[in-house]
């Protein structure tokens, strides 16, 4: 029996409204998030050689992410649209 095309929509359509919900509740739990690429090989290292020189703690460079406050209420909201409307596209018959 192969998954027809209507079962992989409904699929992917779900997966993309949890997890919109998911990065939503995410948003709403933090203030800021530091985007940085080898962020604990580089630190590490860095305060291994450097930790006698002086004791300052070394800060990773990236960008920094601020959601607005209507960014988590969005993201919520049109995941809870999504997930619903994957429920709602019409199931192959069987045939």
């Amino acid at each position: 029996m192969f998954l027809r095309p209507a079962n992989l929509y409904r699929a992917f359509f779900c997966a993309l409204g949890l997890m919109m919900i998911i990065v939503g509740l995410e948003c709403l739990a933090i203030e800021s998030a530091l985007f940085a690429p080898g962020i604990f090989e580089d630190t590490k290292a860095a305060l291994q050689q450097n930790a006698w020189l002086n004791s300052q703690p070394v800060m990773p460079q990236g960008k920094i992410f601020q959601p607005k406050d209507w960014f988590p209420w969005s993201l919520l909201a049109v995941g809870s649209i999504v997930a619903i409307y994957s429920q709602a596209v019409r199931k192959p018959s069987m045939i």
